[in-house]
């Protein structure tokens, strides 16, 4: 018997998160009165929080209103399709890098594009393995 999975939790709209980030900087509202108003939208208080402190450190255009885990991610898609195009590119002229050097290179491209990357990096001057 196949076993059906149900939602436990309503999928956050992002419109209304951003309503409520921009009434809670225009001083309209507090955390949890935005929260209490916008509560039927799937809007927790803690993922509130989470995006006030973003959009305080960085600015409210760049928060992410949807959960998809790429908040520690360091390199961007683009510039991720660009290196691999580039080791693919280094691949198909016989010239063969190891898994090691790939992580030392994936470092310096992160480094020379000024990426925001974590501390390990630049301890060990190379990226993780993941």
């Amino acid at each position: 018997m196949v076993c059906i999975y149900v939602r436990k939790t309503k999928k956050i709209d992002k419109q209304k998160t951003k309503e409520a980030l921009t009434e809670i900087f225009q001083n309209k509202l507090s955390l949890r009165e935005a929260k209490e108003k916008y509560k039927k939208c799937g809007l927790k208080r803690s993922r509130l929080g989470y995006l006030v402190n973003r959009a305080k450190e960085y600015s409210i255009d760049t928060v992410v209103f949807k959960a998809e885990f790429t908040h520690r991610q360091v390199i961007s898609d683009n510039l991720e399709n660009m290196l691999a195009s580039d080791l693919l590119n280094c691949s198909n002229m016989f010239y063969g890098l190891s898994s090691k050097s790939i992580r030392k290179l994936a470092y310096e491209f992160a480094k020379r594009n000024t990426l925001r990357m974590s501390s390990s990096w630049d301890k060990n001057k190379e990226a993780g393995k993941d």
